[in-house]
């Protein structure tokens, strides 16, 4: 689904989701978001509860760091490949990178 796409698959209650990755989107995020509305009581309203996940592909890419301190960004031939080399006590980072237990 996207902005501008106002069609939304449903799904049961219950199941699983194996969403296909064709190559072209082998690095991109999937999000996820689930809903549930009950169907109320008698004088009482209809509850609703959403929650949002974001799956990011857990290959991350030096390039594409967040924070690069005293390094060199070069980018390769043909191929386009950017590199990150680090100079004295260079380094990189990235925010919010959650790590899997």
């Amino acid at each position: 689904m996207n902005v501008t796409n106002n069609n939304i698959n449903t799904m049961p209650v219950k199941g699983t989701i194996t969403p296909k990755v064709s190559a072209e989107d082998a690095n991109g995020t999937y999000i996820i978001r689930a809903a549930y509305t009950d169907k109320g009581a008698g004088s009482i309203p209809k509850q609703t509860s959403t929650t949002t996940i974001f799956l990011k592909n857990p290959t991350v890419l030096a390039a594409t760091a967040t924070i690069q301190k005293s390094v060199t960004t070069k980018v390769g031939g043909l191929d386009g490949v950017t590199y990150i080399i680090p100079r004295k006590d260079g380094y990189i980072g990235f925010k919010s990178l959650t790590l899997p237990a």
